[in-house]
């Protein structure tokens, strides 16, 4: 009998000897994926979230990006979101599971490739503190391009640490640089500043270094290159559908042109935004309340001291060009604000920070953590155990996945949307709620009235045209504002088209049918 004990048991070692990093992946995604799962059932943030789901359903329906669909923003979340569409992932929830699988590959991914640079408990633990922090932001956990660019930041920051370690770029760091960039300058624009910054430290760094030499040129050639091939492909794309002007005037000229009149000049000028990092730190260091101060709003500035820190431990370990290249490439990702859901991409690569901070500099070992004085213990557990706090809540949400319900506060403009028009039939999107189309999967059709700015840049000379072929169904509100501006205000010409061509079905108040095709749509549903 002991014997058989005994067999079982070095049978069991040998197993997990050799498969042991097969089970822990697995066991580490799931992990992962189950610490998600509480926010599948969230209701859905429109327009931003609706925007990358609706846009990439278009696309696949066959619209060409920024030439036939209106966007002002970068596109690679878009193109994820048309693959996850194409696998499948028809609804919110499902499109949110895809993402969340990708998330947690992605994270899983990052503990095995950086763990001989960086502990593996800080990339293990700083997940949590990404969700402990983003739950409790409004809408901050829905999936944006903000938070796709979360994996892109933290993969280009793992990278520099690792760079400062062995002073070399690899073919696989350049292949996951490259990835890095395009997961978050492809996601947003306004990422570009940290991405310079980056760049321009790790240029500095090599001259300060003494190794510009020709084979180590050809090595930043290299990466040039392989950084280069993804924005090629998509070149290519943009080219094939004659949609390279439409792109630059989408993702770049209204941003910089039209978006910033109300936006009270964010973007209007780039250089303006070269000393963002700082100014924005110094904001917040220096707006400190005592009617904002509580144990969330501590955890906030304990964050922001991390990033400073941080950054002080690199100038006395690496120099001065490697601490100020990570403290303007964390701090530039908060252009938008630390601590909103805007800012979801300085909130990754700040847990990432805050994370570091704890174990590399707080605990370091076992041994010397016993050895530190109790006021630094004490204020260690006071920190963790309120990230824990945050953490936990609504930990049982995560049995939501079960019911895989689309959280839609326009089930019945759906339901009658798709009983009023045909699969494959256009409706006008007026309004920036795009929540019916996407619901009823519609395409959409007409010039961008949406918001005072798309319609000043692109969608009065669309009008025109559209004028001659009319959709049978607009979704349109009467009293609309957007950005404190009446519809009937800034575009006045679209405003009374609709009001004049078009009347409310019953039961809705902002699904308009054309005039001639009322009473037909009131029959399609029941309505005499």
């Amino acid at each position: 009998m002991e014997k058989e004990v005994a067999k079982k048991t070095e049978n069991g070692e040998k197993f997990w000897q050799k498969y042991r990093t097969a089970i822990m992946v697995v066991a580490i995604f799931a992990i992962y994926l189950m610490i998600q799962l509480r926010y599948i059932g969230d209701t859905w943030f429109d327009p931003d979230e609706l925007d990358i789901y609706g846009t990439a359903f278009e696309m696949v329906k066959g619209k060409v990006l920024y030439k036939e669909i209106c966007s002002q923003h970068m596109p690679v979340s878009y193109f994820i979101s048309a693959f996850f569409y194409i696998l499948g992932a028809h609804s919110t929830v499902l499109q949110r599971l895809y993402f969340y699988i990708a998330f947690a590959a992605l994270w899983t991914a990052y503990i095995f490739i950086y763990k001989k640079y960086v502990n593996k408990w800080v990339l293990f633990l700083q997940p949590f503190l990404f969700f402990a922090i983003i739950q409790n932001l409004e809408w901050g956990t829905q999936i944006i391009s903000e938070h796709i660019a979360v994996m892109g930041v933290q993969m280009l920051l793992l990278e520099f640490l690792m760079f400062l370690e062995k002073r070399d770029i690899s073919l696989a760091s350049c292949i996951r640089i490259s990835i890095g960039i395009l997961l978050s300058f492809g996601t947003m624009f306004i990422n570009i500043y940290a991405v310079f910054y980056l760049a321009i430290g790790v240029i500095a760094l090599e001259i300060a270094w003494y190794k510009v030499s020709r084979p180590y040129i050809v090595k930043f050639a290299k990466l040039v290159l392989i950084v280069a091939v993804p924005w090629l492909i998509i070149l290519i794309y943009m080219l094939a559908t004659h949609s390279v002007s439409d792109f630059v005037m989408g993702a770049y000229t209204i941003n910089r042109e039209y978006y910033p009149k109300y936006m009270v000049g964010i973007g209007s000028s780039p250089t303006s935004m070269f000393d963002v990092g700082i100014t924005r730190t110094a904001e917040y260091l220096t707006g400190f309340t005592f009617d904002g101060l509580d144990a969330f709003y501590i955890v906030k500035l304990f964050m922001v001291g991390c990033m400073i820190y941080m950054a002080y431990r690199i100038i006395k370990s690496k120099g001065w060009i490697a601490g100020l290249t990570f403290f303007m490439f964390v701090s530039s990702l908060g252009l938008r604000g630390f601590f909103g859901f805007h800012s979801i991409a300085y909130i990754g690569a700040a847990t990432l920070v805050t994370t570091y901070v704890m174990v590399e500099y707080m605990f370091e070992s076992k041994e010397v953590y016993a050895k530190k004085p109790v006021i630094s213990k004490a204020f260690l557990a006071v920190i963790a155990a309120l990230f824990i706090a945050f953490f936990s809540a609504n930990l049982h949400y995560m049995l939501h996945f079960l019911k895989m319900e689309d959280m839609n506060g326009y089930k019945e403009d759906v339901k009658i949307v798709q009983t009023i028009t045909d699969e494959e039939e256009r409706i006008w999107q007026t309004n920036t709620c795009n929540s019916v189309s996407w619901g009823s999967l519609r395409v959409t059709t007409g010039p961008t009235v949406s918001t005072p700015y798309m319609w000043e840049a692109i969608g009065t000379e669309k009008m025109e045209s559209f004028k001659n072929a009319p959709t049978r169904v607009v979704i349109f509100e009467e009293d609309y504002e957007s950005f404190g501006l009446r519809m009937q205000d800034y575009a006045p010409e679209a405003y009374t088209y609709i009001t004049d061509n078009y009347s409310v079905v019953p039961g809705s108040d902002q699904i308009w049918v054309r005039n001639d095709y009322y009473d037909e749509a009131c029959a399609k549903l029941g309505i005499n």
